[in-house]
């Protein structure tokens, strides 16, 4: 995973979600959060995100990944 084009973390395990919390790297105005995902196999392969947003005041949101 990358955020703002800094590396801050991958899995190993298509097994198990992993967990990043991004604050620390976010910065003012857009930020860009990216994944690179490469398949080892021969087969499909996919992604599977959810993103919290938690916002001043205690309240978030949760966008995540569709079909798209």
């Amino acid at each position: 995973m990358f955020v703002n084009g800094r590396a801050i973390g991958s899995g190993s395990n298509w097994k198990q979600l992993d967990s990043y919390d991004i604050t620390k790297y976010l910065q003012p105005g857009e930020n860009v959060i990216a994944a690179r995902v490469p398949n080892a196999e021969v087969g499909a392969a996919a992604l599977v995100a959810i993103l919290t947003i938690k916002e001043q005041g205690h309240t978030f949101v949760s966008p995540s990944t569709d079909g798209t």
